[in-house]
């Protein structure tokens, strides 16, 4: 809830315009938006974010917010590593090797699995094509 408060007090004092902000803390989410909190933190966080929302620099809808949380979730996972793969599991005692099934001598962390295997070359062309569609769009403008 802290870093939430923080990362919109950010915001709020700065000039850049767009700025998204990543949470995988659904409860504080939850908690700094709901009109009926009694949580001290809330307050000027909620605060914060109308006023933001006031001055055009953020939009912040609660429920089509919470239908995108899941994808969100799974975005901020995967950036920050915490994905159940047998790399991050083999930390916890939780898989017994955190090596790859496609090359033993490669552990299945979230880079391997996003460029190295072949199991998802169709997907990262894919990807990659959208990725370029979408930065040639941004140089458009």
């Amino acid at each position: 809830m802290v870093v939430l408060q923080k990362a919109i007090q950010k915001v709020k004092n700065d000039k850049d315009g767009l700025v998204n902000i990543f949470s995988d803390s659904r409860s504080s989410l939850e908690v700094s938006t709901s009109p009926e909190t009694y949580h001290p933190l809330a307050h000027p966080t909620r605060r914060d974010i109308f006023e933001n929302v006031a001055e055009g620099k953020a939009y912040f809808g609660l429920e089509p917010f919470l239908k995108q949380f899941e994808m969100m979730s799974q975005i901020t996972q995967t950036l920050t590593g915490h994905v159940e793969f047998p790399h991050y599991l083999f930390r916890f005692k939780l898989k017994d090797s955190p090596y790859c099934v496609c090359d033993p001598a490669k552990e299945q962390d979230v880079p391997h699995t996003a460029f190295a295997r072949s199991k998802y070359a169709r997907e990262r062309v894919y990807m990659l094509i959208e990725i370029d569609n979408g930065v040639g769009r941004q140089l458009e403008k």
